[in-house]
């Protein structure tokens, strides 16, 4: 009998050790199962967060079309009033004859049409400002854009990496619990065998 009982011995020892297996992997579940909690959390963010800028970018971009067809439009209107400047010149130089009153009517157009080109240059300024600005928001949304899509797929990743150490925690605490309750098997047979007749038993 003194061989079984050193079996037995043999074998609660290592359920012993298998039990702080067991132990240590259900301390590894639990912290990986808290990172993958703030893994998710910051996957949230970041993807509130892109939302948030893709929104904006798309704002800055429709600003800049806007922006471009306002200078454009400025722009028309300048040449169409330095044109129209140029040609009464052009008739003035030819109207030596005419009276002071024409002349002075001329004048008077010329006038005008030099102030609104003023008017006209003042808002195209501020239009290339307002432009100028835009077109750097759009370039830095872009680029927030862009560093954040990296850090989804990052968050992916380490998300996609814990699921995987999640799983193979599992799966070994799965397969040291199967082996204890073999062990427990083994020691439970044995200690049903404890008479003499049992002698030829191999508790091993």
């Amino acid at each position: 009998m003194g061989t079984d009982d050193s079996a037995v011995t043999e074998l609660e020892n290592e359920i012993t050790m298998q039990d702080e297996k067991i132990a240590d992997l259900e301390a590894e579940v639990a912290t990986l199962t808290t990172q993958h909690q703030d893994a998710v959390a910051e996957l949230a963010t970041v993807q509130s967060t892109l939302q948030t800028t893709q929104t904006s970018l798309d704002s800055a971009e429709v600003n800049a079309t806007m922006h471009q067809a306002e200078i454009s439009y400025l722009e028309g209107e300048r040449d169409i009033a330095q044109a129209e400047i140029s040609m009464l010149y052009e008739l003035m130089s030819n109207m030596s004859g005419q009276s002071n009153e024409t002349i002075e009517g001329m004048a008077l157009q010329i006038a005008e049409l030099n102030q609104h080109m003023s008017n006209l240059s003042s808002m195209l300024n501020e239009s290339y400002d307002r432009h100028q600005e835009n077109a750097t928001l759009v370039s830095q949304l872009t680029a927030e854009r862009d560093n954040l899509q990296v850090a989804l797929e990052q968050a992916n990743n380490t998300i996609a990496g814990y699921l995987q150490d999640l799983a193979d925690a599992a799966a070994d605490a799965e397969a040291l619990a199967e082996l204890q309750d073999h062990v427990h098997g083994i020691i439970g047979a044995c200690l049903l065998y404890t008479s003499d007749a049992a002698d030829d038993m191999q508790c091993v």
